[in-house]
Formats: C-alpha cells, sequence, structure tokens
C-alpha cells in the first residue's frame, strides 16, 4: 500500500510539474496566432521529420540487440523494436515506466531475463547522456560568440546583480543567509538519511551506469557498429528537428547549426521524468528558440515545439498500438501451434 501511494504521489508530482511548464509555455500567446501558424505550416517537411523518427527508432533497436547479444541471447531485431515503441507508448502515461515495459515485453517475447535487459538499459542512457553533453560542448565552442552575449545578458549580469544584493545588508539578504545556514545545517546533520533516499539512489545509480556504461561499450566486440547506430540515431534526431524548420516562414531561415543546438534543448526537455516530454519539451524548445529573436508573443516558438512533439507523440501512439496487436497475434500464432 505504501509502495502504490509513493509510485501515485511521485506520478502526480511530476504530471504537475509538466502542467506548470506546458503553462508557462503557452501563457499570454494569443490563441488565433497558434491556429494561423498550424494553418500556414507546411506540413510536407512534418512527414519528413516522422521518417526521420522511424529510421532513429529502427535504429536503437539494432543498438539495443548489440547490448543482448553479449548476454547469450539474440532476440529478432522486429521483437526488439515492438518492445521498444511499446516502451516508449507507456512513458507517454508514466515517465519512466517505459524502461521497465520494453524490458517486460522482451522477457516475455524473447524469455530474455529483465534483469540483465535493465543492465543494457543503463548503458544506453549512458551512451545517450555523452553524446547530448558533447554535442553541447561542440555547439557552444562553434558559437561561442554568439551564446557567449546570450549568457553573459541574460544569466551572468542578473545573476552578478542579485549576487552584489546580498552584501547589502537587508532585510532580504538577511533572510537569505538565514535559509543558507538553515540548509547547509538540515543537509549535514540528516547527510545519512539523506543518502538513503531514492533520489540519491537514482543518483548514485546513473552515474554507475554511464561509468559501467563506457567501461561496457569500450570492451564490447562490435563497438564499431554500435557508435554507427548511435551516431544514426542522433543524426536522425537532429533531422526530426530540423526539418521542421522549413515548415513556418519564422523558422526556415535559421541554421543547421542552430537546429542542432533546438536538438539538444528538445533532448534535454525529453529527459525530464514529464510525461511523454509534454511541457517540458515544448517550454525548453520554445525558450530555446528566443535566443534566436523568436519572441514567445508571436506564437511561432510554441507553435514549432507544438507541430515537432505533437507529431511525433501521434507517431508513438500509432506504432506502440500497432506493436501490442503484432506481439499479441504473434503469441496467439504460437499457442495454436
Amino acid at each position: 500500500m505504501k509502495k502504490v501511494l509513493l509510485k501515485t504521489f511521485n506520478y502526480l508530482f511530476f504530471l504537475a510539474i509538466a502542467l506548470a511548464l506546458l503553462y508557462y509555455a503557452f501563457k499570454g500567446i494569443e490563441v488565433d496566432k497558434l491556429k494561423e501558424a498550424f494553418i500556414r505550416a507546411d506540413y510536407f517537411w512534418v512527414f519528413l521529420s516522422i521518417l526521420a523518427a522511424i529510421i532513429s527508432y529502427i535504429s536503437r533497436a539494432l543498438r539495443w540487440n548489440l547490448l543482448i547479444e553479449p548476454l547469450g541471447y539474440k532476440p529478432k531485431v522486429i521483437k526488439t523494436f515492438y518492445a521498444l515503441m511499446i516502451g516508449y507508448f507507456a512513458n507517454i502515461a508514466f515517465p519512466r515506466l517505459g524502461e521497465i515495459v520494453r524490458c517486460g515485453t522482451l522477457n516475455k517475447s524473447e524469455k530474455v531475463p529483465v534483469n540483465r535487459l535493465f543492465g543494457t538499459v543503463l548503458i544506453e542512457r549512458a551512451s545517450d547522456m555523452i553524446v547530448l553533453l558533447g554535442l553541447l560542448i561542440f555547439v557552444f565552442v562553434i558559437k561561442m560568440d554568439f551564446f557567449g552575449a546570450f549568457l553573459k545578458e541574460n544569466i551572468f549580469i542578473p545573476f552578478y546583480h542579485k549576487f552584489q544584493t546580498l552584501f547589502t545588508f537587508t532585510w532580504y539578504s538577511v533572510l537569505t543567509y538565514f535559509l543558507l545556514i538553515l540548509i547547509i545545517l538540515f543537509l549535514f546533520g540528516f547527510r545519512q538519511k539523506i543518502n538513503k533516499t531514492r533520489f540519491i539512489r537514482i543518483v548514485k545509480l546513473n552515474i554507475y551506469g554511464v561509468v559501467s556504461g563506457i567501461k561496457t561499450i569500450i570492451n564490447m566486440k562490435k563497438r564499431r557498429y554500435y557508435v554507427y547506430y548511435t551516431i544514426i540515431i542522433w543524426v536522425m534526431y537532429f533531422f526530426m528537428t530540423y526539418f521542421v524548420f522549413y515548415s513556418l516562414e519564422e523558422t526556415s531561415v535559421l541554421k543547421p547549426i542552430d537546429g542542432l543546438f533546438i536538438t539538444i534543448v528538445g533532448g534535454i526537455g525529453m529527459s525530464l521524468p514529464a510525461p511523454g516530454g509534454i511541457g517540458s519539451y515544448h517550454y525548453f524548445t520554445s525558450l530555446g528558440l528566443t535566443i534566436y529573436g523568436i519572441t514567445k508573443e508571436s506564437g511561432i516558438g510554441i507553435a514549432y515545439a507544438t507541430i515537432v512533439h505533437e507529431s511525433q507523440l501521434l507517431l508513438v501512439i500509432i506504432l506502440g498500438i500497432f506493436s501490442l496487436i503484432a506481439l499479441f497475434f504473434a503469441k496467439r500464432r504460437k499457442v495454436i501451434k
């Protein structure tokens, strides 16, 4: 009962965050502007984005198989693909549940132990985190002047001014100091209990997953193919984002390097534990586009984010339902035989 309540609380908590981000993403935007953007959008480019997504899913299934083979199992790629899509489908309702669901699905269809599949999922996650971080550093270095000026004006200078106020003895600064001291004392006093909390355990597990994932990839026999599939996955992620730029006149002028940046920003939004990336993707992507002068008030940023997210969401729903039906009939044929 306690576990059920905890899971329910976690779900409602992350759902509340998703809805809050969705609210802030759409706040202050006129509905007519959104309708206009959706009507004049060129959906041919959205179709190409969907094709890129399908290629990325197939590549991800092939990459997952490379991690499963060393365990002594060789599942059919189509079954791996079905399990993957069912997992993504489950993520729409319950964040992070998809990883458990896809492992459970492949276990039922191909008899691969679930606990061993979890290890492969951690390696996959570690690989994608490394790529995401690497791309972020790459884009920042390539456009150092552009992002440097943006960070200076919007983050460093405002932060510096706020930091300065801490050294002027006002009721605000005294209260801030008091709260900081309380937080430090609390963390120090309850450090052992904090280390045992679910959040800290998840952080430690992710760090362990990254380290063990790097070791596994280095020692992998088919490492070259694993790298190839990873490259294809992220190239397709880029095209999923970049193609939709051409669907709207305002975003069509953006360059490939800008598309890479928005891919990274969207990836960060999707990595947050919000159901299906709803809210988090919209908020971060539309916020990222403001760097290029596409203001929130214009409605273009949120229109772009909505077109990308909802087209991919619809694809996941279709492929997820299709995969469920396909596995059901495959199992039924086995029983009849």
